[in-house]
């Protein structure tokens, strides 16, 4: 399994898409999905040219590119939730749902 610091090796300039690629399956093998969300996010904000700080916040976001930015946002926080659903972590995967609106799923 790749660890946080094989992650550090891996990280050359030009190619940060690889180290989040590789950041995102260390968490879903350790589970970490709430991590994994805002992985996800620096992602989305990085390939966006968004500021990378604060990775799921909603602020700060253009208004021309905020629909785009919400729709990756609560498409992440399915998949997210989901994650915790497959894996019985009702608690966590309710917190994910009922925050796009979509509590029936849990």
């Amino acid at each position: 399994m790749t660890s946080i610091v094989s992650l550090e090796q891996q990280l050359q300039p030009g190619q940060p898409d690889s180290v989040l690629q590789s950041l995102e399956a260390v968490l879903i093998g350790q589970r970490d999905f709430h991590r994994l969300f805002d992985a996800r996010m620096l992602g989305i904000r990085r390939r966006m040219g968004l500021t990378i700080s604060r990775p799921a916040a909603l602020s700060g976001v253009p208004k021309d590119l905020e629909p785009v930015f919400r729709a990756a946002w609560t498409e992440t926080a399915r998949d997210i939730g989901q994650m915790f659903l497959d894996h019985g972590m009702l608690a966590d995967a309710w917190a994910y749902f009922r925050t796009i609106q979509e509590p029936e799923r849990v």
